[in-house]
């Protein structure tokens, strides 16, 4: 009791249990988010990648129309090579050999090829000087939705079956590689 015969307030506090606590719900939910978020950045990560693909896309598109509605030829290489007919050299030329356009760089890729080779991506050499109109590829046949033109280098993206994205002809760009041996009607 206090002089004056009230009793003084106790401060009110946290025991030791009740912080105890507090951390360990606090530490659950870290365990639980942390996954979440990897997956989420993962997600994100192809979700660039399968912009920069559709951006390829209009741009071999652009070069057809240009080109009397055939197709490039291009090679892919390992390493740069300003003289070879690449898709960062023909496609995305820059003004610096040395360079290459970001759009060819996938961001998940942690190889390192776009850096190494001037970009991220792999061409489908089948479909090479072809017209547009007519295309035909060993991977597709004639069905330009499933003639892959465009695709990761590597497989990039661990969290999707295949691994990789891919922009077909018809401009789609999709995560699964798939190929039949049922011929396709020509029309």
């Amino acid at each position: 009791m206090s002089p004056r015969g009230t009793a003084r307030p106790q401060a009110a506090g946290f025991t030791l249990l009740e912080m105890l606590l507090v951390l360990a719900c606090i530490a659950a939910l870290a365990a639980l988010a942390t996954p979440v978020a990897n997956h989420l950045s993962r997600r994100a990560l192809s979700l660039r990648c399968i912009n920069n693909l559709r951006q390829i896309g209009m741009a071999v598109n652009l070069y057809a129309q240009d080109h009397d509605l055939r197709m490039p030829a291009l090679v892919n290489v390992m390493s740069k090579d300003p003289d070879a007919q690449t898709l960062d050299n023909v496609i995305f030329p820059m003004d610096d050999p040395a360079e290459s356009h970001p759009v060819l760089r996938c961001p998940a890729d942690h190889r390192r090829l776009f850096e190494e080779s001037g970009t991220s991506y792999f061409w489908n050499q089948t479909v090479n000087d072809q017209p547009l109109a007519s295309i035909f590829s060993v991977m597709g046949g004639g069905n330009k939705a499933q003639i892959p033109l465009v695709s990761d280098k590597e497989g990039f993206h661990a969290d999707q079956i295949n691994k990789v994205n891919v922009l077909f002809v018809d401009g789609r760009v999709g995560k699964e590689l798939t190929f039949t041996t049922k011929p396709t009607s020509r029309r």
